[in-house]
C-alpha cells in the first residue's frame, strides 16, 4: 500500500486487523506497508491511519497485491496525490 513521503503511521488500525485475522503480518516501510495474508475466498478488509509530518504535494507509489508464490497474479492500483498545507 502505497504511503506519501514523511507518513507516519498509526499502527493501531494494523495491529487490529492482525488481532482479527484479516492480515497475518505487516511491515511499515518508508513508502509503503507491506502487508502479508494468506489465499482466501472471502473478502479482506482493514483500516489504518496516517499523518503527514509536514506540508506536501506528493504522490504515492503504486499500490500492487499479488501471490507470493505466483507474481503474475496481481492487481495494481494507480498512485494517489495528496496535497497537504
Amino acid at each position: 500500500i502505497g504511503l506519501p513521503p514523511g507518513a507516519d503511521v498509526d499502527r493501531g488500525g494494523l495491529e487490529k486487523a492482525k488481532a482479527e485475522g484479516e492480515i497475518s503480518s505487516y511491515d511499515v516501510l518508508p513508502d509503503r506497508i507491506a502487508a502479508y495474508l494468506w489465499s482466501s475466498s472471502s473478502r479482506r478488509d482493514f483500516t489504518f491511519k496516517f499523518r503527514p509530518r509536514f506540508g506536501l504535494n506528493a504522490q504515492t507509489p503504486a499500490s500492487v497485491v499479488y501471490d507470493y508464490y505466483n507474481e503474475e497474479a496481481r492487481a495494481t492500483v494507480a498512485p494517489l496525490r495528496f496535497t497537504v498545507k
